[in-house]
């Protein structure tokens, strides 16, 4: 009898136990709950703060531009700029954000290229990269893309001043050098690694620009590597070597004084497109793309120059394996080519939409 009672006060005890036991873990889910939703609120509002007056434009060419979209937001006087730019990027941000930092070196850019950097680098971001830019004066702009890029940026910066020695670091260096010269640029190829992106913001000397492009355009990485060139402007300066516009044209690339930047740019589009000529016959030719003295660079652009996009003064040459052009033809229902006059022969097409789209 007191062995019965016992195993019914411990089966009651156990049912008990564990109705208890049950209570407490829903309540503790309760409280886990609240807390969740309450932590996703907060998150929220962090990116409603955040994000503010702004969109952003996803392009399907390496770009994510943050647009300005803010009724009132302007750039300080204080950066030279008095008027609401049209993208508002993470350069923006920057210069916004040392404006009234006295000890900090400084940057002096032109406005425009902050979306045109954001458009064509912004892939580079958040990756080991190495760049290299001819131009490194105050120290400013090297402190501006180590915080567009990362931490994983390293850089190498080249300048005619001895004095710009002082802002190498751990994840700097600095070489004093001529851009125009040759002989440099072979010594700063064998000390330095393939390049990811290559930027001259140098002395905008016609002959140092067509030096530097010479030298280093193959030194740059020929997959997915970027050349820039800036400051294009100097093209149509005589004071740069460059030819001043006359009647609004300037001469042919080649012809005497015509040899700009600016022009050797407009070649390429032609080197771009040659292989498309009826017939493949340029594409068969030493002469597509053709050759100009002391341009050998020339066939590396016909090897690895993939795209060319212009902006205001600026032009980024995007390197990639160029494929020779071939027809890529698929179905067989098609009008035949031709003018208006063209016969068709009347077979109509019944193949239903429906098959298509599911493929």
């Amino acid at each position: 009898m007191a062995r019965n009672a016992s195993a019914r006060s411990w089966r009651a005890w156990r049912k008990g136990s564990g109705r208890l036991s049950f209570s407490r873990m829903m309540t503790r889910l309760k409280f886990l709950g609240m807390f969740c939703l309450m932590l996703m609120g907060l998150h929220y509002l962090t990116l409603l703060y955040l994000n503010q007056g702004l969109r952003i434009i996803h392009n399907d060419s390496f770009t994510h531009v943050l647009h300005l979209n803010i009724r009132d937001k302007q750039i300080s006087d204080t950066n030279g700029i008095n008027h609401t730019p049209t993208y508002w990027t993470p350069f923006h941000r920057y210069m916004e954000k040392i404006k009234h930092c006295k000890k900090c070196p400084r940057v002096h850019k032109w406005e425009p290229y902050f979306a045109a950097y954001t458009e064509q680098l912004s892939r580079f971001r958040g990756r080991k990269v190495v760049m290299m830019e001819v131009g490194v004066q105050s120290g400013g702009s090297m402190m501006m893309w180590r915080s567009f890029f990362g931490c994983r940026f390293e850089y190498y910066g080249i300048d005619i001043n001895p004095q710009a020695q002082q802002f190498a670091s751990e994840w700097a260096t600095i070489f004093i050098g001529d851009q125009g010269n040759p002989e440099f640029w072979k010594d700063i190829k064998k000390k330095v690694p393939v390049i990811d992106i290559f930027l001259d913001d140098g002395g905008h000397n016609m002959s140092q620009q067509f030096t530097t492009f010479e030298a280093m355009f193959p030194h740059v990485k020929s997959r997915g590597g970027v050349y820039v060139c800036e400051d294009l402007s100097t093209s149509y300066s005589a004071n740069f070597l460059g030819q001043p516009l006359s009647n609004g044209t300037v001469q042919e690339y080649g012809r005497t004084g015509g040899k700009t930047f600016v022009e050797l740019s407009k070649k390429m589009i032609d080197w771009l497109n040659c292989y498309f000529v009826s017939g493949d016959v340029m594409a068969a030719s030493a002469s597509c793309p053709p050759i100009f003295d002391g341009l050998p660079a020339v066939s590396e652009f016909k090897q690895f120059g993939y795209s060319l996009h212009f902006y205001s003064q600026i032009i980024f040459i995007q390197k990639e394996r160029v494929i020779p052009p071939f027809h890529y033809m698929a179905g067989g229902y098609s009008f035949p080519y031709g003018y208006s006059t063209t016969v068709w022969d009347g077979n109509r097409y019944d193949a239903p939409a429906e098959a298509i789209i599911d493929i």
